[in-house]
């Protein structure tokens, strides 16, 4: 299987795939649906079918096939069962709890669940944002976000093509930037920002990217050694993104699928922010009100305030 705009390399591009379409932060209930439907039809064709069409087969010729017994079949089936409910449980408690704010427990669950499954990346991406999201009295942020770039570290954020784990390490840097000051951190927010946007388009990396380029212009005003031209040009280059990041939400909006997606708030949020610095008021009410709607726990509002464009 592979996402509908994937491009499969030249060793994999000649075997049947089964495509889906991506909607957002998962698969839409329809498309979930209609691809469920084919998977049941793949296997049951394969079931029922005797040739062996494995390539490995074709140049192995006298390989032997492996066999299982009945009873060897029935407890493998019900040893992952046993496996599938007790990760299921715990996964599910972990995002119950993310879900409400409660960034320590959902820590600590997302950290049992890795150790289940110790290279999934999805896992390995909760558990970076529960860490420099997680408020502890003893643990200044910057501490925080330290540790969460150790966890994410091992998805190799500099070289990865995944927006999900270059976004998260942006918002990292981007908030020991704010508790700091130092333009490192924010040169560094804005390069992976700027991979993860270039890479996939998405409205989050390309917001964030924008915003930086917006604090990096303010900055550059307060320094002894400005230089107009830079301040001029990250101006020029907020604006560009924003202008960008509105086109890409307002036709995520107006898509048919839209209502199926699952950050539905997220995108109305983005929008805001776009319309907001483009100075487009009646657009910035229109969806500040859809996203303040859909806002079911006070993380989602308190992440929308603290990154709100403030201009001088």
């Amino acid at each position: 299987m592979s996402e509908k705009s994937a491009v499969l390399h030249f060793d994999l591009n000649h075997i049947a795939t089964l495509q889906y379409e991506h909607l957002g932060d998962d698969i839409g209930c329809s498309e979930a649906r209609r691809i469920k439907g084919q998977l049941k039809s793949l296997m049951e064709s394969a079931l029922n079918e005797t040739r062996i069409d494995s390539p490995v087969y074709t140049y192995l010729p006298d390989l032997n096939t492996p066999t299982l017994t009945a009873q060897e079949i029935k407890e493998i089936v019900k040893d992952s069962d046993e496996a599938e409910k007790e990760w299921g449980y715990i996964f599910n408690s972990a995002e119950e709890k993310l879900k409400f704010g409660d960034f320590s427990n959902a820590k600590e669950l997302y950290q049992k669940a890795l150790e289940i499954r110790p290279r999934d990346e999805y896992l390995i991406q909760r558990l970076t944002l529960c860490t420099y999201k997680e408020k502890i009295e003893s643990k200044s942020r910057v501490m925080s976000c330290m540790d969460a770039m150790v966890i994410l570290s091992d998805l190799s954020p500099e070289t990865s093509n995944d927006p999900e784990t270059t976004g998260m390490a942006g918002a990292i840097n981007k908030y020991i930037w704010m508790d700091t000051k130092d333009i490192t951190f924010l040169n560094k927010a804005i390069s992976f920002y700027n991979r993860g946007y270039t890479i996939k388009k998405d409205y989050y990396n390309g917001e964030n990217l924008a915003l930086c380029y917006f604090e990096k212009s303010k900055q550059l005003k307060n320094t002894e050694t400005a230089n107009d031209k830079d301040i001029v040009f990250n101006e020029i280059l907020a604006e560009k993104t924003f202008k960008s990041v509105l086109e890409i939400t307002e036709g995520i909006i107006e898509s048919t699928n839209f209502n199926e997606r699952s950050d539905v708030k997220w995108v109305y949020a983005t929008a805001a922010k776009s319309a907001s610095y483009l100075e487009l008021k009646e657009k910035e009410d229109l969806y500040s009100s859809k996203f303040k709607s859909l806002c079911d726990n006070s993380w989602d509002f308190n992440t929308f305030e603290e990154n709100k464009i403030k201009k001088d």
